[in-house]
């Protein structure tokens, strides 16, 4: 499921042009909206609320194996209610900061790091089918922000779990791109 604003057709005319019958179908929206939360409450439309999901809220780039290695944690984790991919990297103008215990347990999701606070939210989520309900009730209560969805998370009190990646990079402008660039050239340079 992906959703592409209205405003950059060309990125969904090109997803468009990468299907084919051997991939998994594409479930396509174009739409704009106001921000993360709204955008992942059109993709719920159509997802099947009864399974764990993956949701991926930035133009990211991370290393592919540490993304595998998230999922597969996740999905042999049956105590968790989520995992949270987060990165000590920081290059973001507003980053949303994680609050962990010892155990890399979420505790809060904050606008400003405290002293301890060692992590930035990466805009990866690995979430159980329970998260959709939350998604719901923050519409209702008026809330619009992805950051306030996350804020529900934790004090639901369900039980989320800080995955480190060593890098995450939300190529949102063109500054971004060329440290995208230097990162990925990097990488297949070992």
């Amino acid at each position: 499921y992906i959703i592409v604003n209205e405003e950059m057709p060309e990125v969904a005319d090109y997803l468009r042009s990468r299907q084919t019958d051997s991939a998994p179908q594409l479930r396509l929206t174009v739409r704009s909206t106001a921000g993360s939360m709204e955008s992942f409450r059109e993709l719920a439309r159509s997802m099947d609320r009864t399974r764990p999901f993956c949701l991926l809220t930035v133009d990211s780039i991370f290393r592919p194996e540490e993304f595998r290695e998230f999922i597969a944690r996740f999905e042999a984790d049956p105590e968790a209610d989520g995992y949270m991919a987060v990165t000590s990297y920081v290059a973001d103008e507003k980053p949303l900061y994680v609050a962990t215990g010892p155990e890399n347990d979420i505790t809060g999701f904050l606008d400003h790091p405290l002293p301890d606070t060692r992590y930035i939210s990466g805009g990866i989520y690995a979430l159980r089918p329970e998260a959709f309900g939350l998604l719901d009730d923050c519409a209702a209560a008026g809330k619009t922000r992805m950051r306030d969805y996350q804020r529900s998370l934790v004090a639901a009190g369900m039980r989320l779990k800080a995955w480190p990646f060593s890098k995450i990079i939300d190529a949102d402008h063109s500054s971004d791109l060329r440290e995208a660039e230097i990162f990925l050239s990097k990488e297949n340079q070992s």
